[in-house]
């Protein structure tokens, strides 16, 4: 079995690459789901439509750590 450190790798890759997708999937969703909500409803949530991007790259509270 001289491949098995091979085929582990690219097994490894495989999964990398399905977590990604997932990911991406998930942040498109998020997304979609911010820009169609109304400016009431986002400041519901405690955000504004300027901040729906950095909210989906940092997360909720790196987002907002440095708002006066």
């Amino acid at each position: 079995l001289p491949l098995t450190k091979e085929i582990d790798m690219l097994k490894r890759i495989f999964n990398r690459l399905i977590e990604a997708r997932i990911e991406s999937a998930k942040h498109k969703i998020a997304r979609n789901q911010l820009y169609s909500m109304t400016d009431a409803e986002l400041k519901d949530i405690g955000i504004g439509r300027y901040d729906i991007e950095r909210v989906l790259r940092y997360g909720y509270k790196e987002a907002n750590r440095y708002q006066a």
